[in-house]
């Protein structure tokens, strides 16, 4: 890889999609290097496989660049978006867009999540060649990516809708237009919905979270919220104690905070019932320690059924009770949640995902008054209105 951009340096990179002398005798070199290492046994890390996917792509063979991504995912897992890229890359070249669209299904098949570099590579393969349903099936596919495009890939989008309404006769209208703080289109009217995690990916989450509770020995615990949630659910906004409890004020476990927060909640959603998970640590140290006021705040709690006790891994409790109402579920709680990331590795995306639009964030306001900080209601990603508007997120909120 070294030899061939060396080569970039010292001559153009590609004209008429030919490869230059120079860049010709890097590839070869870098070849012969390669078939010279595997001859003296050297083992083929998943590195080493994505330069020779590369090679291979840089040389023209996309068959032997899908080939050797295939074998680095079934040989090294996991399988990894880079291996892949430089099949994607030459496809977008030659502007084959039946083959990129078959690596992209494969990717998917793998759970491989791309960035919006891959993405870029769909819609120009697709661009001025493909037919309009090839170039709708890349949005869908760009709908999992979440945030904004870039400039660029907008740009191309932005192009290909203008020079398919002066091509096909169509009626697209192109303008950069902002989402108010409803969710609603200033241009079209149309509302923007929130892609949060479908009812399987829920699901999902869900199972990997008992598995770990069981390993965990805290299923005891579940066992006896899921009970109490029954009698007295069901709840579909928790509340961290830890969380808010000590928010701001160091070691020091404020309940009147909680209280706070409760009352602002029950003032936001009056019709939604909220659970506040507590240790027992937290819980016997305000018992023993606080004024009277602190006791009847507590005994407040407890008569309305809004107070819960774990004597261990609430992080994990209060993440599991917040999973169960899914589509509808909040958890407060300003917990970057590192130990469910480390933990649900393979589910990361679904976890930003929940994260995204169903975690309630709150800070200290003015005069040390709480704010809460609501998860957005709508999705910054591609979409498609039902009054057949598309909607594609760029930068600066537009």
């Amino acid at each position: 890889e070294s030899l061939i951009r060396s080569a970039d340096q010292t001559s153009s990179f590609k004209k008429n999609n030919l490869l230059t002398l120079e860049r010709k005798r890097a590839i070869q070199c870098a070849g012969l290097v390669m078939e010279y290492f595997m001859k003296l046994g050297y083992h083929l890390n998943e590195s080493v496989m994505t330069s020779m996917c590369r090679l291979a792509a840089e040389s023209g063979d996309l068959d032997r660049a899908i080939q050797l991504a295939n074998e680095a995912s079934s040989q090294l897992p996991p399988p990894r978006l880079r291996s892949f890229t430089p099949a994607l890359v030459l496809c977008a070249v030659r502007k084959d867009y039946h083959r990129a669209l078959d690596i992209y299904q494969g990717m998917k098949n793998m759970n491989i999540v791309l960035s919006e570099e891959e993405y870029y590579y769909l819609v120009e393969v697709c661009y001025k060649t493909a037919p309009h349903d090839y170039m709708i099936r890349v949005f869908d596919a760009i709908n999992n990516y979440e945030g904004d495009l870039s400039e660029r890939t907008i740009s191309l989008i932005e192009h290909y809708f203008s020079e398919t309404e002066k091509s096909r006769n169509s009626f697209w209208k192109v303008v950069r237009t902002n989402i108010n703080s409803h969710g609603k289109c200033s241009e079209c009217g149309g509302a923007v919905q929130s892609c949060s995690p479908s009812t399987f990916q829920f699901e999902e989450l869900i199972t990997e979270t008992q598995k770990i509770i069981k390993n965990r020995r805290i299923a005891r615990q579940i066992d006896r919220f899921e009970k109490f949630a029954r009698e007295h659910g069901p709840y579909s906004i928790i509340v961290d104690a830890a969380s808010v409890g000590k928010h701001g004020y160091g070691k020091t476990f404020r309940l009147d905070r909680i209280m706070k927060i409760v009352d602002m909640l029950d003032s936001y959603f009056p019709d939604r019932k909220l659970l506040v998970f507590m240790s027992e640590y937290h819980l016997k140290r305000l018992v023993k320690t606080g004024p009277k006021e602190i006791c009847d705040m507590i005994a407040q709690l407890s008569a309305n059924h809004k107070l819960f006790t774990v004597y261990r891994d609430d992080d994990w409790c209060w993440f599991y009770a917040a999973l169960q109402n899914q589509a509808d579920g909040l958890i407060v709680t300003n917990d970057e949640m590192g130990t469910q990331t480390f933990s649900l590795k393979e589910q990361k995306h679904l976890l930003d995902k929940f994260k995204r639009y169903h975690q309630v964030r709150f800070s200290l306001g003015k005069h040390n008054s709480l704010e809460l900080h609501l998860p957005q209601n709508y999705s910054r990603s591609i979409q498609l209105l039902d009054n057949g508007s598309w909607m594609f997120p760029a930068s600066n909120n537009q």
